[in-house]
C-alpha cells in the first residue's frame, strides 16, 4: 500500500513538473532566450528521470539494439555539432543556437539509451527529430560548394547561409507540426502501458522535445 501510495504521488509531481512546461512552451515569450531556458529545465527534469531510474535495482531492460541507437545518436551529434561550430564562425547566433540544441537532445539521448534502449516508436521520433535538425546544414551544404567555388571572400557565404535560414524556416512550418504529432502518438502510447513495462527517462525525453517543438514552432512564427 505504501509503495502504490508513493508510486501515485510521483506520478502526480511529474504531471505538475509536465504541466508547468507545457505552460511555459505555450506562453514564454517565443525568443532564443525563452527555448533555452525550457530546454535547460527540460534537461534537468531528464537528468532526474535517469537519477531515478538508476537508483531503481529491481527494474531490468533489455539492451538489445543498444549499440545501433547509439550509433544512429552519436551521428547526429557529429552532424549538430559540426553545424554549431560552422555557424559560430559565420557569427550566425540563432542558427549556431538550433544546432547547439539539437545536440544537447542527442547528448541527452546517448546517456538514456545507456541505461534503457528506446521502443521503436521513440526511437523513429529521435530520428525525426534529430533529421529535422540536422536537414538544413544537408540542405544548405550544394549552396556553400557553390560558393566556395565562386572564391568571393566573406560574400561567397550568402547563397549557402540564406539556405540554410530558408530550410529552417520551412521545416518549422511543415516539419515539426508532423513531429509534434509524433511525439504526441509515442508519449501516449508509453503511458498508456502498464506502469511496470513504462519508460520513465525516455517518457520524460520524449515530453520534453514535445515542448522544445511547440515553442520552436512559435519562435518561427516570429520570425526565429
Amino acid at each position: 500500500m505504501a509503495e502504490r501510495s508513493g508510486l501515485n504521488i510521483a506520478a502526480v509531481l511529474w504531471g505538475i513538473a509536465f504541466a508547468a512546461l507545457a505552460m511555459a512552451a505555450l506562453t514564454t515569450k517565443a525568443s532564443a532566450n525563452g527555448v533555452i531556458g525550457l530546454t535547460g529545465v527540460g534537461h534537468a527534469l531528464t537528468g532526474l528521470a535517469l537519477g531515478m531510474a538508476m537508483a531503481d535495482k529491481d527494474s531490468v531492460r533489455s539492451l538489445a539494439g543498444r549499440s545501433t541507437t547509439l550509433l544512429y545518436l552519436a551521428v547526429f551529434l557529429v552532424l549538430e555539432l559540426a553545424g554549431l561550430l560552422l555557424m559560430r564562425a559565420m557569427g550566425e547566433r540563432n542558427l549556431s543556437l538550433w544546432f547547439a540544441l539539437g545536440a544537447s537532445f542527442a547528448t541527452s539521448g546517448i546517456a538514456v539509451t545507456w541505461l534503457r534502449v528506446p521502443s521503436d516508436s521513440v526511437l523513429a521520433c529521435q530520428l525525426f527529430f534529430h533529421s529535422a535538425i540536422i536537414a538544413p546544414l544537408v540542405a544548405a551544404l550544394p549552396a556553400f560548394l557553390i560558393d566556395l567555388t565562386r572564391n568571393e571572400g566573406l560574400g561567397g557565404v550568402l547563397l549557402g547561409l540564406t539556405t540554410m535560414s530558408l530550410t529552417v524556416s520551412v521545416g518549422c512550418v511543415v516539419a515539426v507540426p508532423l513531429l509534434i504529432v509524433a511525439l504526441i502518438t509515442a508519449l501516449a502510447y508509453n503511458l498508456s502501458r502498464p506502469r511496470a513495462d513504462q519508460d520513465l527517462p525516455w517518457a520524460v525525453l520524449t515530453a520534453h522535445q514535445l515542448m522544445f517543438a511547440i515553442l520552436v514552432f512559435r519562435w518561427a512564427g516570429d520570425g526565429l
